[in-house]
């Protein structure tokens, strides 16, 4: 509630409207503040180029499950993420918040895609298309985090560092398409050159 918010900042209801007034406005700046001091920081971080595509990824779900554990231990409560947290929460009833969460996601959805996209070109993975593997791997991570802030179970989330191998290596059949599909394929084409190997 405000009144929370008023006592841990230490200020009176008057000042707090001064500077927010309403709900609505302090909630898109709480936003903000952590896309702009948490969260993209964490994405600069980890999904910088030099990284090969996939540890990219990997490296980003390992942070942000220990910012998880971090809190659990901190409050005593897994938080999930916050930008999914809030969107399920308020949906379409506050558009000022909604947009704002729009923004992010869009921007979040980048980092995954670019990564997805640089496996692919790298031949690290079977092709497909980045986009949908990266919103299928974001709601896969979101499902996670949701779940382990259900349960307030922090080692919901160790399946965290598991995803990007169980998802991207899968077509939408079912078949194995990615690192060893291609290893697969190499070999069948060096036992054709040299079949008794």
């Amino acid at each position: 509630t405000v009144d929370e918010v008023r006592a841990r900042a230490g200020v009176k209801k008057a000042s707090l409207y001064h500077f927010f007034d309403s709900k609505r406005v302090l909630t898109r700046a709480a936003l903000q503040h952590f896309w702009e001091k948490v969260a993209k920081p964490a994405y600069e971080k980890h999904f910088s180029l030099p990284n090969p595509p996939l540890t990219r990824i990997t490296n980003f779900l390992n942070w942000l499950q220990g910012l998880q554990r971090e809190k659990f231990r901190n409050i005593g409560r897994v938080p999930g993420w916050l930008f999914f947290t809030l969107g399920c929460e308020l949906g379409t009833h506050e558009p000022t918040v909604s947009e704002e969460l729009y923004k992010i996601e869009a921007a979040e959805l980048r980092y995954f895609e670019s990564a997805i996209r640089d496996a692919f070109d790298q031949n690290v993975m079977g092709q497909s298309n980045p986009r949908i593997a990266a919103i299928s791997l974001r709601a896969a991570v979101e499902g996670l985090l949701a779940r382990a802030r259900i349960l307030n179970d922090p080692d919901e989330l160790s399946a965290l560092t598991e995803l990007p191998i169980n998802i991207l290596r899968l077509s939408p059949h079912g078949t194995t398409t990615s690192l060893s599909a291609g290893r697969s394929s190499r070999n069948r084409s060096a036992h054709a050159r040299n079949p008794g190997q």
